[in-house]
């Protein structure tokens, strides 16, 4: 099974752990950290992590800015406010060349060819693949968050590694507007919008 994660979160995830915990190992497996190929997996990691950051960012941006435009178009009882630009981080990660992935692929496998490397190693930097034996998705818990946005409720969500065996996630919920808890949507792509307006109370 292929050791990559399927989303953008989950690589950037891995691609931290590798960075992370590869000092100590570098001894057993006989590589310098000066080593190029090193230095730059630590340098993808860095700006891929504040590239997804940067995207949860600017989508939030457009869930805010939908909202407070649609409250200009129509108006409605809570007044959006202007939701502030998005700006680019202080101290942003330098850029490195396109095929991070690619690159990162690669140095999994240059690791995994050295002589002393052993799947421990690997699990500990995050470059094995998972077990073929298939979890118990009876007993998982989706870890949740919620974020009030512009007259609207961002859902968050992901499919927390097991987007092999996960299609969609069931959002219920209790508007406190007398209809008590029903089904909201099924939602196939991780994190939600929910712009019912708000109840009374």
């Amino acid at each position: 099974m292929d050791f990559l994660a399927t989303d953008d979160e989950g690589k950037a995830v891995q691609m931290e752990t590798t960075r992370v915990n590869l000092g100590g190992f570098l001894a057993t497996l006989g590589i310098l950290a000066t080593d190029p190929l090193v230095v730059q997996q630590a340098a993808d990691s860095i700006y891929w992590r504040a590239l997804v950051n940067l995207q949860k960012t600017t989508q939030q941006f457009g869930l805010a800015l939908t909202n407070w435009k649609n409250y200009e178009r129509d108006g409605g009882p809570v007044a959006i406010a202007t939701p502030a630009l998005p700006v680019l981080p202080p101290g942003f990660a330098a850029s490195v060349p396109p095929g991070i992935v690619t690159r990162y692929r690669f140095f999994a496998n240059w690791l995994k060819a050295q002589p002393n490397y052993t799947p421990a190693i690997g699990l500990a930097l995050a470059i094995e693949g998972a077990h073929s034996s298939a979890p118990d998705v009876t007993a998982v818990k989706p870890a949740i968050t919620l974020k009030i946005s512009g007259g609207a409720v961002l859902v968050g969500w992901s499919f927390q590694g097991l987007r092999d065996v996960v299609s969609m996630l069931a959002i219920h919920c209790d508007r406190h507007d007398g209809k008590g808890r029903n089904l909201v949507t099924h939602d196939t792509t991780p994190n939600y919008t929910d712009t019912t307006p708000f109840p009374a109370t």
